[in-house]
């Protein structure tokens, strides 16, 4: 009868302390964080597409679709990189009104 009591540290007539076993969840920092790891992997795709026009580019030996192409293919990944940035700023920009920390300065 008195072995859980002194186990746990408590005194008679004072009310259990619950045992925090499972931490808090914080689902919003939780969707954040998909939200950044998705940009990041979308981003390094985008770049290894700029990476690939860029081969494509300096491999064409002038010919002028090959240039074409490769210029079409560089455009739409730095236009894709610039969105992302976009998207990872406004995110942040969203995420900081609501909870109300519009000063923190942190992407």
């Amino acid at each position: 009868m008195f072995f859980p009591l002194f186990v746990f540290g408590q005194g008679f007539g004072q009310a259990p302390v619950p045992l925090n076993i499972v931490p808090p969840v914080n689902s919003g920092a939780n969707v954040l964080n998909i939200v950044n790891y998705v940009l990041g992997f979308i981003g390094a795709i985008v770049i290894a597409y700029l990476i690939y026009g860029i081969f494509r580019y300096l491999t064409a030996s002038g010919n002028e679709d090959q240039l074409k192409e490769s210029k079409s293919t560089m455009m739409g990944a730095l236009i894709s990189i610039f969105a992302i940035g976009l998207s990872a700023a406004l995110i942040s920009f969203i995420t900081n009104a609501i909870s109300g920390n519009l000063n923190s300065g942190s992407l």
